[in-house]
């Protein structure tokens, strides 16, 4: 992973892939970046390169610097007082997120609504890695907003998020999901329906945007499973 600068000085996160990557990490996380932007959520400009036969490079603009200007931007992790490695087993939850943006928040209902469906975007996807480092604030002068969405890989055979939805359940669960929604201001209804066009977005696209991609029909066979949850 490196810092790269373009050449209109705008800076950039470099993922390079590794000997060891056998599963083309940096295509399917442009995968997943594409899938959450067609679902509507905030995402930071991405792109994928080739630069060797080890695999993709994906590249993602850095939001926490505008030019040179530095961003204030803060982990949830560190607004939360919590110490790395945090997790549903010590019963950190969402709505230990939701708290702060309810407490700080510079826009709180539209905050709440964006976190409920990255939870609902996290199960489709079987994005197990979404602890305290990957979900982040930026400081503007209202107040603290949700960073966007970033580090979001699919994994095959994950069945439980790193936070709890609830107060103990971190179950890759869509229903838990929309029990939980009331908690975020969002009624049952528009659970429901967001949680589905999520659902029918993310099945209908992942597998073309992994082969536009250039991701093989065994890599893709092999990522199957993490799309499950969108077959319900």
């Amino acid at each position: 992973k490196a810092t790269v600068i373009d050449p209109k000085e705008q800076l950039w996160i470099a993922k390079f892939p590794s000997r060891n990557d056998e599963n083309d990490s940096g295509a399917w996380e442009m995968v997943t970046h594409d899938l959450a932007e067609i679902c509507g959520l905030h995402v930071p400009e991405a792109k994928l390169e080739k630069f060797s036969k080890l695999g993709s490079t994906y590249l993602v603009k850095r939001f926490d610097r505008i030019l040179n200007k530095r961003v204030h931007f803060a982990s949830a992790m560190t607004l939360l007082g919590k110490t790395d490695g945090a997790s549903a087993a010590e019963g950190t939850s969402y709505l230990d997120i939701a708290a702060f943006i309810k407490s700080y928040g510079a826009h709180p209902r539209r905050d709440l609504i964006e976190l409920w469906k990255r939870i609902v975007f996290n199960m489709a996807v079987s994005n197990t890695d979404d602890h305290l480092r990957n979900h982040a604030f930026i400081f503007t002068e209202n107040g603290w907003r949700l960073s966007p969405l970033y580090d979001v890989n699919p994994v095959p055979y994950g069945d439980e998020l790193s936070l709890n939805v609830d107060e103990a359940d971190n179950s890759i669960n869509i229903d838990l999901a929309i029990e939980t929604a009331v908690r975020f201001g969002i009624s049952r209804t528009d659970a429901t329906n967001d949680a589905k066009d999520i659902l029918v977005i993310v099945r209908e696209n992942w597998e073309k945007l992994a082969t536009a991609y250039g991701l093989s029909r065994r890599l893709i066979e092999e990522m199957r499973p993490a799309f499950r949850a969108c077959y319900g």
